[in-house]
């Protein structure tokens, strides 16, 4: 298959972002296929929030390992159907960049008993239609995703973009949000409950991914 179509698998992987809790059923797919991947340092992971006075931004730092995932197309070769595409990251490698904030985010988000954040992409979904293998400028589509936070799972549709890099690089990007009520964490104060994290979180992702 082409390699560029393969890239777009890998992208869903990080994101945590989200948009409108979704349910579907799939049709029935065909062409089960595993490739290995890899995101590259040139990428970025931001989640930004305001409190009642102020903004903040939380980058995600941890370097990522070599990752494989298992997809099959449906009967038209217009969607991708994911059975193994799982991407896991370390709470404690989010840097909120002042020590305060990121105890109180670390608090949060209950990182010592749930010390990871889960992404299980599902579907991507290519509605304008269109040949994938002819991306060299920006091309829309939409992903499903599972996303697991503390012991809580939600499922998400939410708008992506990619763009051919190379014959072996796609470049993937998106901005989306989430709301911490849909995980059941209050969001957190401070001074006596004067400074309040709002509940909306935004999620800005600029992906690099190789394929190995």
């Amino acid at each position: 298959m082409p390699t560029l179509q393969i890239l777009i698998f890998k992208l869903l992987l990080i994101l945590a972002c989200l948009a409108d809790t979704h349910s579907y059923t799939p049709p029935a797919p065909i062409n089960l296929t595993t490739l290995q991947y890899r995101i590259s340092e040139l990428s970025s992971l931001e989640i930004n929030g305001q409190t009642n006075i102020n903004k903040f931004c939380c980058s995600y730092l941890d370097a990522y390992d070599k990752k494989s995932l298992t997809y099959k197309y449906d009967q038209d070769y217009t969607d991708i159907f994911f059975e193994e595409a799982k991407l896991t990251m370390q709470t404690h490698k989010l840097d909120c960049g002042k020590k305060l904030i990121n105890k109180d985010m670390m608090k949060t988000l209950q990182a010592d008993q749930y010390p990871h954040i889960t992404l299980q992409l599902k579907e991507v979904k290519n509605n304008r239609g269109g040949d994938l293998s002819k991306c060299n400028e920006w091309f829309e589509l939409m992903a499903v995703a599972d996303i697991t936070i503390t012991c809580h799972t939600n499922t998400y549709e939410f708008p992506i973009r990619l763009k051919k890099l190379d014959l072996h690089t796609l470049r993937v990007s998106g901005t989306t949000s989430l709301q911490l009520c849909d995980y059941e964490i209050d969001a957190p104060t401070a001074m006596l409950g004067l400074i309040k994290v709002k509940d909306k979180l935004d999620i800005n992702f600029d992906l690099h991914i190789e394929v190995i």
